[in-house]
């Protein structure tokens, strides 16, 4: 059926009962429209298996998966949740193998069944859903018959802060499906009690009184728990080990295999090879993780910050592929969060003759030497495809382990010689139950269904809705509300872009070498603080989106819009909802957006860039041109948590930036709560220029996670004005991510001393309950 009620507002409490009947596979096939968001139930998702890391928790990826563009390839960024949770195994579906030999039962009058010899017609996915399936090779593609394709419907990754899902898919196309005995349509004469109507939740007729057809994620995920329970009942039976949740993810991902036609064009040609937003890291194959040839590392210790496990193994023969996994049950985030990873591992693998792999550094779907280590997601790989014999070394490292010790398990495939050797020194355990995430504000809501009761979540078995007409020969009755994705990130590496992205621009960025220290004349005379928001919302009356910037008059005490993103050409999907700005004193304005995207003028841009946009008008008619201002992947910001999120400029004139997470620019390590100093040689196409640490956050006590520097503005008189992403607790000062606190600095640098104050309470100027991720004062 189409209903699922009685779900608790906190998942700890339905999976805990679970857990104290001794269950250890939890599986669930429901879910919300989630568009790739961490919600309040993921996060709780999250919670119970950092609390009991035995229980493996499966959910279904969604079937939201839609061709909105109309380029015949199925759109990203349609995730449900809490399939969008770090520590569960997220299942999309692929295709049912059996191109026929669906048989229906005839003995039923209202079907045509008889007419059709007995057996099912197996439609195209354009054919049922011509709106949502405009376009070939979707469109023409029958929608069982190819193990290789991936179903229409499955939503599609990634997460919103860039993290691969789902993690695995299964068979979910044409699946047979148990009848429940409280609803037969067509054996029994009594409607559905839910809410007394007739309801068709299948595709095609049924096969008889007990089994009917079924589509849907709904499909996948059982099949895949049905695998977990598989796996973790080898490791009992094999070794006597009880598996962690992090083991058995790791063991399903380790052995699945790369479907060779996820656009279903009908080539095996690997268009999108692994990992990819259509299939995450595979279809699962149980044969492969049963058979016995990996060896695995189930560690419990856990690692803490700069902690290393070192393990060796001998390949006995060269050219095979030697598979490395490795997959931690992290701390649970909010949803409130940019960035939801919290514990950060690091997987590094090297080769006999020193070739260092990281993980997830991906190329035609196998392990390319180099690259940055991965700042998003709490599973890596390393698969080298033709791997050399001799010794290989897999090393396993906390970068940032805040919430540690982290416990992780590791599975490696190859032609082995002998068994791992591990040189670490355990960490006792220290964990505690975290507190609970926030409480969910509402109750999701179902995706690609007939229009169900407000606010109840849903199956995520993609059903033929109701009609009080016999059901159309061939042809299921299509959704008539399937929405289309509302955020389209760019996907992850490997993915081909689509063919209609923009041509890069042609235009010559301005060069500011020497950039001026900004002057706008505020429109009271006196100071106005201007702010961007993480989130729509309200200021003082005056409605925002997350692409606007917003302006407060401090003598009127009044707010008014001063940049409206949408007239220009932004929206808050697709990456571009600016999450750092600056005036310049000529009025032009430069912004860095919160994910990879493409912006009026310029082209496709990434997180770590920064934009210059020159208005001929503001407020709210704002019109203008973008260009290019800054490149941050020619000076060293390339990796996902090295995302630009603040822009100032320092009195010398150099650019200020902070990062949404650790960076590495060739000065060491610094952190999200730090500020970095950008001396330009060049800017626009080609910047250069060299790095140095301009403020220390850690000095000052910014070390919690919600302390992450969001916005600044420097003074002409060198003092630092801050946003966090959170609550902070500093000396002299406390808040939250609406308020701006002021820092009076005593040094700067590797030693920063700050005498801070409160500077700006956002609860009693009209924007209390908002996250400023963006900052500047003009007085």
């Amino acid at each position: 059926g189409y209903y699922l009620t009685g779900l608790p507002t906190d998942l700890n409490q339905l999976f805990q009962q679970a857990y104290n009947a001794g269950a250890r596979i939890h599986s669930n096939s429901w879910g919300s429209d989630a568009a790739g968001s961490y919600t309040d139930s993921a996060a709780q998702a999250d919670q119970f298996i950092w609390n009991n890391p035995d229980m493996t928790i499966t959910f279904s990826a969604g079937n939201s998966g839609t061709d909105a563009n109309s380029d015949g390839i199925i759109d990203s960024d349609s995730m449900g949740s809490p399939a969008t949770a770090k520590n569960v195994i997220s299942v999309g579906a692929s295709e049912n193998a059996r191109p026929d030999n669906f048989p229906c039962d005839t003995g039923l009058g209202y079907t045509n069944c008889a007419a059709q010899g007995g057996v099912n017609d197996i439609f195209t996915w354009g054919a049922a859903w011509p709106s949502d399936y405009p376009a070939n090779p979707i469109a023409n593609d029958p929608s069982a018959g190819n193990a290789q394709q991936m179903a229409a419907f499955s939503s599609r990754g990634p997460t919103d802060d860039g993290r691969i899902k789902p993690d695995i898919v299964a068979p979910g196309s044409w699946i047979l499906s148990g009848y429940s005995d409280l609803y037969q349509q067509g054996y029994d004469g009594s409607p559905n009690p839910q809410n007394n109507a007739w309801q068709y939740d299948g595709y095609g007729y049924p096969y008889d009184s007990q089994y009917k057809y079924m589509s849907g994620t709904s499909m996948s995920n059982p099949i895949a728990a049905g695998g977990a329970a598989v796996v973790r009942d080898f490791y009992q039976k094999t070794d006597a080990h009880s598996a962690s949740a992090a083991l058995v993810k790791a063991t399903l991902i380790n052995s699945a295999v790369d479907l060779l036609d996820e656009n279903n064009d009908g080539v095996n040609d690997n268009d999108y090879p692994i990992p990819n937003v259509h299939e995450g890291w595979g279809q699962i194959n149980l044969a492969n993780a049963t058979d016995g040839s990996h060896q695995y590392v189930d560690n419990t210790t856990g690692l803490t910050t700069n902690g290393t496990a070192v393990y060796q193994y001998s390949i006995s023969s060269s050219g095979s592929p030697f598979k490395v996994t490795l997959v931690w049950s992290d701390y649970p985030s909010t949803a409130a969060a940019a960035a939801n990873l919290v514990n950060d591992l690091d997987l590094t693998v090297t080769s006999p003759s020193g070739t260092v792999y990281r993980g997830n550094v991906f190329s035609n779907g196998w392990s390319a030497a180099g690259g940055s280590l991965d700042r998003v997601n709490n599973v890596e790989n390393v698969y080298v495809q033709n791997a050399a014999a001799g010794t290989w070394t897999v090393e396993v490292s906390g970068f940032n382990v805040p919430q540690g010790p982290q416990p992780f398990a590791l599975v490696v495939d190859g032609t082995f010689g002998t068994a791992p050797t591990p040189t670490n020194t355990p960490i006792p355990p220290t964990n505690t139950p975290p507190p609970p995430p926030p409480t969910a504000t509402n109750t999701p809501a179902p995706t690609n269904t007939p229009v169900p009761p407000t606010n109840t979540p849903v199956p995520t078995n993609t059903p033929v809705p109701p009609t009080n007409t016999p059901v159309p020969t061939n042809t299921p009755v299509p959704p008539t509300n399937t929405p289309g994705p509302t955020n389209t990130p760019v996907p992850p590496t490997n993915t081909p872009v689509p063919t209609n992205t923009p041509v890069p621009p042609t235009n010559t960025p301005v060069p500011t070498n020497t950039p001026i220290p900004p002057t706008p004349t505020p429109g009271s005379g006196g100071e106005v603080i201007y702010v961007s928001s993480n989130t729509n919302g309200n200021a003082g009356g005056v409605s925002f989106a997350d692409e606007d910037i917003m302006a407060y008059d401090v003598n009127s005490g009044t707010w008014s819009k001063y940049f409206d993103g949408s007239d220009v050409g932004l929206n808050n999907s697709g990456g571009q909802d600016i999450n750092a700005f600056h005036i310049n004193a000529d009025g032009s304005i430069l912004m860095s957006f919160v994910g990879a995207s493409t912006i009026p003028d310029v082209g496709s841009v990434d997180d770590s860039d920064i934009v210059r946009f020159v208005p001929t008008s503001l407020g709210t008619t704002t019109a203008g041109t973008f260009e290019l201002y800054f490149d941050g992947s020619d000076v060293g910001l390339s990796s996902n948590g090295e995302d630009v999120d603040a822009i100032g400029f320092a009195q010398d004139g150099s650019l200020i930036i902070s990062t949404i997470g650790n960076a590495d620019v060739g000065i060491g390590r610094t952190r999200d709560e730090d500020l970095l100093k950008f001396t330009a040689n060049t800017l626009g196409a080609n910047t250069s220029g060299s790095w140095s640490l301009y403020f220390d956050g850690s000095d000052v006590g910014l070390t919690n996670r919600s302390e992450d520097i969001f916005g600044t503005w420097l003074d002409s008189n060198g003092d630092i004005y801050l946003t966090t992403n959170g609550t902070f607790s500093v000396s002299g000062a406390a808040g939250d991510g609406a308020d701006i606190i002021q820092c009076v600095p005593g040094s700067l640098g590797s030693s920063t001393s700050c005498s801070f104050s409160l500077y700006w309470d956002g609860s009693t100027m009209g924007f209390a309950g908002e996250v400023m991720d963006g900052l500047f004062i003009s007085r």
